[in-house]
């Protein structure tokens, strides 16, 4: 079995439902490069999240899914996923 370092969908899942879970971890994520999110739908949410640090806002799962159907048509069982699959330390 091979594992492509470079691309981990799994990983990128996880922060991405880190950062709506916890916002110091948004404003790291927003500072990240998109092109390290290897999926168009991954990186399509990660600009959804630096948009809403842009402006100052909230992400939470329901600030996220409002931003990110500006490039994904049905983003919520994604970020359902993403948010199932992310944990902080925060959260504990």
């Amino acid at each position: 079995m091979t594992v492509d370092f470079l691309s981990n969908r799994d990983a990128e899942l996880a922060i991405l439902g880190i950062a709506m879970n916890d916002a110091a971890c948004a404003q790291q994520l927003a500072a990240m490069r998109e092109d390290l999110f290897t999926g168009q739908d991954t990186a399509a949410v990660f600009r959804a999240v630096r948009r809403l640090v842009g402006k100052g806002a909230g992400c939470d799962l329901l600030t996220v899914s409002t931003e990110a159907q500006c490039d994904l048509d049905a983003p919520h069982a994604l970020l359902v996923d993403c948010v199932s699959r992310g944990f902080s330390p925060a959260m504990y």
